[in-house]
């Protein structure tokens, strides 16, 4: 499900020649976590029990955050001059108000679970 967002991010982190073999490399590592994760949680689980399963869920959180503080990030320096971060919400909100791409896109995605959601109560099901 957060795949797509993360290969859309992939051209601001590695260079353009670098894309491919990087969105093989995640794509590995997702279906590895995939994979490994919840076998190593079930062992946990019953070799340890929940409390240790959570405490070192919680713990492996620490090595991405780390990575990320560390990472040294190329700014683009803009031209334009910065704006407040109320200015910057507020003509998002305007854009996407004056756009018909946009409210389709949020139409045809808020639409069909309204849809479901009253076919679901219509026949008597939470």
């Amino acid at each position: 499900m957060f795949a797509g967002r993360f290969l859309m991010v992939m051209t601001s982190i590695v260079e353009r020649r670098d894309v491919p073999p990087a969105v093989t490399l995640l794509s590995v590592g997702f279906n590895t976590v995939r994979t490994v994760g919840p076998a190593l949680g079930g062992i946990i689980v019953a070799s340890s029990g929940l409390l240790t399963a959570f405490t070192v869920t919680t713990l492996t959180y620490l090595v991405p955050l780390v990575t990320i503080w560390r990472c040294k990030w190329k700014v683009r320096s803009s031209p334009l001059p910065r704006e407040s971060m109320r200015t910057a919400i507020y003509d998002g909100l305007r854009f996407t108000a004056m756009s018909s791409e946009i409210k389709a896109a949020i139409a045809r995605g808020i639409w069909p679970s309204k849809h479901r959601h009253s076919r679901a109560a219509v026949a008597g099901r939470p």
